[in-house]
């Protein structure tokens, strides 16, 4: 019998007993689930073992002692002086030599605090991110070390799968195994992305402008901060979140030991201040670089160009580059200023203080600063008699002042959309007013009123072009195909030097004189220079005109060309027909549609400033047409040369005939009647050039030379409707241009002169142009050069004359090597 314990005065259960030799129930299940799961693990663990052994024999050779990077194309000038870089991932190399330490540390402190003690992987770290992003119900915490990052970088895609991340630690471990710490330091720092550059050497040079081992504490700390959200964190996207994540960087590296928490502090303070305006090298080439881009990428292909590292050697001179670009930006903008101040680009509300609200200020040119030579934008805080107040930043002002604005704005245009009607600028309140926002230029700085120096600043809406080459070998040394270029900032991708068509006007003519001359013409020739009637191939009557509603009588092939006489042209036209003038503009490099109509005189085709300028270059190269040349040579990235150029040259009009046009458009500036002669006042050396002006002064052109670079400048706008404005001609509005950029180079030429060939000779002629014997006596005689084959033989056999005080006027001929091979055999009887 079972017995009863007494419990307190409550009856307990009956304890019921198993039988002999038999465990509960629970128990025998309990144990047959540990052994099935100790057997069911076992079986996961050994496929688990031999899915690792598979995907570790599928793993690349981890031995990154020579990587490959995605390198980015560098363009370097003539010189060996680097330009720009082309590429789609911006990266520059460095060694680990070169970083800072405290770059290092934030690094190590901020993504993998155990980065010197593991062996690759980081167990503690995996065990505690698994833990946060478990209680999270979300990922919040990563786990890879520096050393997965790494691998990740150089070996796999950014999927995210198990197979991935299991590769991803095989692959760090194996790294570990074969490449020391500071070279997986140096390997991560170089191929890292950091927003707007990859690798920390091109970022610490695009966001700061500074070579990486030069970086300061905050801004390392910045650097470092962008690498788990790059395109969020960047600068140039968000200045509260670059500084936010700095000072998280900060926090860890006081954490950690590694700085005090004064400097933790004090870096923490310390503003952003981002590299301003970039390298003005940039926007002065960008259009040479483009050019040169679109070569490469139709030679070499898009992977070639934007990551096999070239090295690409352009024909171009960065000292000819800066000053073409510089005088172009300047030209423009003077003749912008000639036709008036707009206005204001926007307003805002002063607050009841009569101050800039504090929400308008906070966005106003963020962590740029002020530089000489830079526009920023403004907001008009007072104006006065003598100067405007600007507020540049919540710290920084400036002022305009009067006395400087009225020298170079004269009028300003009350309504934009009819640009003809202007007032003039009798104070800053007419143009000025408080809660005005504007563009400024910076000009310098005051410390002792702790002011900006600011100039009135206006974005010219025309436009232009530079181009300009060695006559003597077709190099391009310089090509600017706008005043901006760029897709990144919204500017206009259109090249005009290679691209635009455009009216040449009168900087055409040249092309049919030298025609004439290859065709028997000589300077001393006489044109008929009154008004006449021409049919055009329409059945319509038209009467040409000159450009100063004036009409000279007869005139000699050299003055009318000096002259820019439109009839006397239009007649060589029709003497010669439009078929051979177009016949001779293709020899000259024209590749354009001209038509077949006298009216081609007056230069109303379309054209290429790349092409008119080749075409005057064969003046200065004794008759010979040279093939552009943009690349001299290009190198892969271990510094093999797989291209170089070669001249090449062709004789497309004599020796004689290329000296003789050359002679006359030397005159252009030398005569006092010269269109070019009151432009290069002042300018001394030997040069030549011819202008041009469309109707309605929608194009100016000038074309000019020296004997070792020929120069071509288009203005205008891309509109060709709309006006330049009133005597807007080319020797106003396109030859200072030339004339300024050649102020700037010139000190670094040898001062030449245009050589005389033997197939040059010097003559007397009269007044009618006619060639006098040797003792013939004219009041009004003259000297003119002319062809030695248009020297008629009794002139040519001519030994002078003996009788005294009669000036001999055997030929004289100059010196220089007699290589004509496009001469004409001379003319036995031609009396001209």
């Amino acid at each position: 019998m079972f017995k009863r314990r007494k419990t307190g005065g409550k009856q307990s259960q009956p304890v019921t007993r198993t039988p002999a030799g038999k465990r509960p129930w629970f128990k025998r299940y309990t144990r047959k689930a540990i052994m099935g799961g100790l057997s069911i693990g076992g079986v996961l663990g050994v496929l688990l073992v031999a899915w690792m052994v598979y995907l570790n024999s599928q793993l690349p050779e981890t031995k990154l002692d020579d990587p490959v990077y995605a390198l980015p194309t560098i363009i370097y000038d003539r010189n060996g002086q680097k330009v720009q870089e082309i590429y789609i991932k911006r990266r520059k190399l460095i060694q680990f030599e070169q970083l800072p330490p405290h770059l290092i540390n934030g690094l190590v402190a901020k993504e993998d605090s155990r980065f010197f003690e593991h062996h690759g992987i980081d167990p503690l770290r995996m065990l505690k991110a698994a833990w946060i992003n478990l209680v999270a119900m979300r990922k919040v915490q990563g786990a890879s070390t520096l050393t997965q990052q790494t691998a990740k970088q150089f070996f796999l895609t950014p999927e995210r799968t198990w197979t991935r991340k299991l590769k991803e630690i095989l692959l760090a471990l194996k790294i570990e195994r074969t490449h020391p710490k500071q070279e997986i330091l140096e390997l991560y720092l170089n191929k890292v992305n950091f927003g707007d550059a990859w690798g920390v050497s091109a970022a610490a040079e695009t966001y700061f402008g500074k070579k990486v081992e030069d970086l300061t504490l905050s801004e390392s700390a910045m650097l470092v901060g962008l690498l788990p959200a790059p395109n969020t964190y960047k600068p140039t996207r968000s200045m509260s979140e670059a500084r936010k994540q700095r000072n998280i960087v900060l926090f860890r590296m006081a954490e950690e030991g590694y700085i005090t928490r004064t400097e933790q502090m004090a870096s923490s303070a310390e503003p952003i201040l981002l590299a301003s305006g970039g390298d003005p090298r940039n926007e002065a080439a960008a259009s040479y670089v483009e050019y040169v881009r679109r070569l490469l990428l139709d030679e070499y292909g898009s992977k070639n160009l934007y990551e096999g590292g070239l090295r690409v050697y352009t024909a171009m001179d960065m000292n000819y580059q800066m000053a073409a670009h510089s005088a172009l930006v300047q030209g423009i903008r003077e003749m912008d200023r000639r036709r008036g101040f707009r206005g204001v680009e926007n307003r805002i509300e002063l607050n009841a203080e009569k101050q800039i609200p504090e929400e308008v200020l906070v966005d106003l040119n963020p962590g740029l600063e002020p530089e000489p030579g830079t526009t920023q934008e403004g907001i008009v805080l007072e104006v006065g008699e003598e100067a405007a107040t600007v507020v540049l930043s919540t710290q920084l002002r400036g002022q305009i002042m009067w006395e400087e604005l009225r020298e170079e704005w004269q009028d300003w245009i009350p309504n934009p959309e009819k640009q003809e009607e202007t007032r003039p600028i009798k104070a800053l309140a007419d143009i000025l007013q408080p809660g005005d926002v504007l563009r400024v230029e910076v000009r310098g700085y005051n410390p002792d009123t702790a002011l900006y120096q600011l100039g009135l600043y206006q974005e010219p809406q025309s436009n232009g072009a530079v181009y300009a080459a060695d006559p003597n070998t077709g190099d391009v040394l310089a090509m600017v195909g706008g005043v901006r270029y760029g897709r990144e900032t919204g500017e206009s991708e259109f090249i005009r030097a290679t691209q635009a068509l455009r009216q040449p006007g009168s900087s055409f003519k040249p092309l049919i004189y030298a025609a004439a001359m290859e065709e028997g013409y000589t300077p001393a020739s006489v044109l008929d220079d009154n008004p006449r009637v021409i049919t055009l191939r329409s059945g319509k009557k038209h009467t040409p005109q000159n450009y100063d509603q004036k009409f000279l009588g007869r005139v000699s092939l050299r003055e009318s060309l000096v002259r820019s006489r439109n009839v006397p042209t239009m007649q060589l036209v029709e003497e010669m027909t439009p078929r051979k003038v177009i016949k001779y503009s293709r020899q000259f490099g024209l590749t354009t549609p001209i038509p077949e109509e006298a009216l081609i005189s007056l230069g109303t085709h379309s054209v290429r400033l790349s092409e008119m300028t080749r075409a005057y270059g064969v003046f200065v190269a004794g008759g010979k047409l040279f093939q552009p040349n943009y690349i001299l040579r290009i190198e892969d990235n271990k510094g093999n040369v797989i291209m170089e150029s070669e001249t090449k040259g062709e004789q497309v009009i004599s020796q004689a005939t290329a000296f003789l046009t050359t002679d006359i458009l030397v005159d252009v500036v030398k005569n006092p009647f010269g269109t070019g002669n009151k432009a290069m006042e002042g300018f001394n050396r030997p040069n030549g050039g011819k202008t041009g002006t469309t109707q309605n002064y929608t194009d100016a052109w000038y074309i000019g030379f020296i004997p070792q670079l020929v120069t071509g400048i288009y203005i205008g706008f891309d509109d060709p409707t709309i006006s330049l404005g009133p005597n807007e001609a080319g020797s106003k509005a396109a030859a200072p241009v030339w004339k300024m950029m050649m102020n700037q180079i010139e000190g670094a030429l040898p001062i030449e002169t245009f050589q005389q060939p033997n197939t040059v000779v010097t003559m007397r002629v009269d007044g009618s142009g006619r060639m006098l014997p040797p003792c013939a006596i004219a009041p009004d005689a003259r000297y003119e050069k002319f062809r030695l084959s248009t020297i008629p033989k009794r002139l040519r056999d001519s030994q002078g004359c003996n009788q005294p005080g009669v000036t001999v006027s055997t030929p004289l001929v100059s010196g220089g090597p007699a290589n004509d091979g496009a001469e004409k055999p001379p003319r036995e009887e031609e009396d001209l």
